[in-house]
């Protein structure tokens, strides 16, 4: 297996080309331990979880985020994008604060409208 992020076995890559990087979507708990190991990461959870680490092969940020079974709920989704997005900030050097915030609001709402199209979900936006 190539050791180019983007030959990473994964269900959903969601790219963030504004931020240079990737999140990586699993559906399958032990797929994303294996791939995510190779990379330097580890998979902690033990059900639908989100992650950063430092790519071992290149340096760069990983993200990722589990949804076991591929049925996610929109609750489950929010709260794993909301994990993510911080962690995508953080590397980006983007404060967590109340300054910042707008951002990071603007970032989950597209995470979770991505994740939403990609797993068969109506997106609604309310007038």
């Amino acid at each position: 297996m190539s050791d180019d992020p983007n030959a990473v076995s994964c269900d959903h890559i969601i790219r963030l080309d504004w931020l240079g990087q990737a999140v990586l979507v699993f559906n399958n708990l032990d797929e994303a331990k294996s791939e995510i190991g190779r990379l330097g990461g580890e998979v902690t959870c033990c059900v639908a979880g989100a992650g950063y680490a430092e790519n071992k092969i290149d340096g760069a940020g990983l993200f990722w985020m589990v949804f076991p079974g591929g049925e996610p709920s929109v609750g489950t989704m929010v709260h794993e994008a909301i994990h993510v997005v911080d962690y995508l900030c953080d590397y980006a050097g983007i404060p967590i604060s109340e300054e910042a915030s707008e951002v990071r609001c603007y970032l989950t709402t597209w995470l979770v409208e991505v994740l939403m199209k990609r797993y068969g979900m109506k997106v609604t936006i309310p007038c």
